[in-house]
């Protein structure tokens, strides 16, 4: 039934929209273990830290806690408050959701599902539980794909004037699994209509950001925050590690000039003094070609998580890299 729209019950294709709930039960797992390593960040992690690769090569199957579209601040200051927290974790920096202002749309979005992990009820719970219990055995239409809204939300229809037109993304572009993963469909894969349809979502996305990259005062204090997230987290025997995962085109080339390296991922590892992978630096983590310029294929997926862990495991330290040249005021 692959492209069809239908899931079928244990095939491990049952739709699994992001949800509140499903975050918040990937939350609790990080209590439940001693050591955990916990992923956090946004979709590009998602996409391109492949769970199964992970769990194969090192042994300990990752808590994917990145949230598509969002920040990763919230989640790491909620982990660095949590006293059970001793594992290691992987933050995911994608520029234009990391270095941005707190009151930022995806840094509120992120705070709200946090904040729900801790309120939910346990009505809200059982309804998840009952809920993702059922997608994964029942024979179901998809739907984002195949219900009357989504095909209402793909019709091409002028707007009046003066009315932004949010972007139409293409059907079945990925699907997630109940841990988080998420994963390209073959379909989109063998679109080219599809990943032109989708690159052009991001560049419209990034016309839609009008303001400058974060600078002087404000991007010292989310950098000041970061630090004593990680310090209050390896005081407690853990680790924190930074990844730039790849990005590509159009998409790479917006990134380069809207938040230049040396005043943002060059700045973020001098001052908090931690070990980050840029995916530029390392051979093995570059040359990848993300479809649609900013996510990894599934199979792509797989060999940068293994070069990664084997980079991690190597011992060879990435050099703690000094601006040169400070942030503009």
């Amino acid at each position: 039934m692959a492209g069809s729209g239908i899931a079928a019950p244990g095939d491990g294709r049952s739709p699994i929209p992001p949800s509140k709930g499903g975050w918040a039960q990937e939350r609790r797992k990080v209590s439940e273990q001693a050591l955990p390593t916990v992923i956090i960040g946004s979709s590009r992690v998602q996409f391109g830290i492949d769970l199964d690769t992970w769990e194969e090569v090192s042994g300990q199957r990752p808590i994917q806690l990145a949230m598509g579209g969002r920040s990763a601040l919230p989640v790491l200051d909620d982990l660095a408050r949590d006293e059970h927290f001793r594992g290691r974790l992987l933050i995911g920096v994608t520029p234009d959701l990391f270095f941005v202002r707190n009151t930022d749309r995806s840094v509120l979005e992120a705070g709200d599902v946090v904040a729900y992990s801790k309120e939910q009820s346990p009505s809200q719970r059982l309804s998840h539980w009952l809920g993702a219990a059922l997608d994964s055995r029942l024979v179901s239409l998809e739907e984002d794909g195949l219900s009357m809204q989504s095909f209402m939300d793909r019709l091409v229809l002028p707007n009046r004037q003066g009315v932004p037109e949010f972007p139409v993304w293409p059907y079945q572009f990925s699907r997630g699994t109940a841990d988080r993963q998420e994963k390209m469909l073959q379909a989109f894969l063998n679109s080219p209509a599809y990943q032109q349809q989708m690159i052009g979502v991001w560049a419209e996305f990034s016309a839609w950001e009008v303001q400058p990259m974060i600078s002087g005062d404000t991007l010292q204090q989310l950098l000041e925050s970061v630090r004593l997230a990680c310090d209050r987290i390896e005081k407690r025997g853990g680790e924190v590690l930074f990844v730039r995962m790849p990005s590509t085109g159009s998409y790479l080339q917006r990134e380069k000039e809207k938040y230049p390296r040396e005043h943002s991922w060059d700045l973020l590892l001098a001052h908090t003094g931690r070990r980050g992978y840029y995916f530029a630096d390392y051979p093995s983590l570059a040359g990848f070609d993300c479809p649609e310029e900013s996510h990894l294929s599934p199979e792509d997926a797989k060999t940068f998580t293994r070069n990664l862990l084997e980079i991690m495991r190597s011992d060879r330290r990435p050099p703690l890299i000094i601006a040169s040249h400070p942030p503009t005021p």
